[in-house]
């Protein structure tokens, strides 16, 4: 594999504090979502060590605007209330 292409394939791995912020959650809220079935869970990468794949993290997002979007009327169905 060439460099080009390993950069390519780079995923990199979030540890907690940065995906609650990319979430805009506390550590604990994202944990609580974790536990709870609402997001996914981390890789266990070490007995103390658990992170998530980026490209996971973007995915869970892109799903759930697309779930938001699913749900939100369109400008014709605003057109024919009004």
């Amino acid at each position: 594999m060439d460099t080009a292409q390993a950069i390519a394939d780079f995923d990199p791995m979030l540890r907690a504090e940065t995906v609650a912020t990319l979430l805009g959650l506390s550590v604990k809220g994202l944990w609580n979502a974790c536990w709870q079935g609402r997001f996914p869970r981390p890789i266990k990468l070490s007995r103390r060590w658990s992170a998530w794949r980026k490209s996971t993290v973007e995915a869970w997002i892109r799903a759930k605007e697309a779930e938001q979007d699913a749900g939100r009327p369109g400008p014709e169905a605003k057109a024919a209330v009004a």
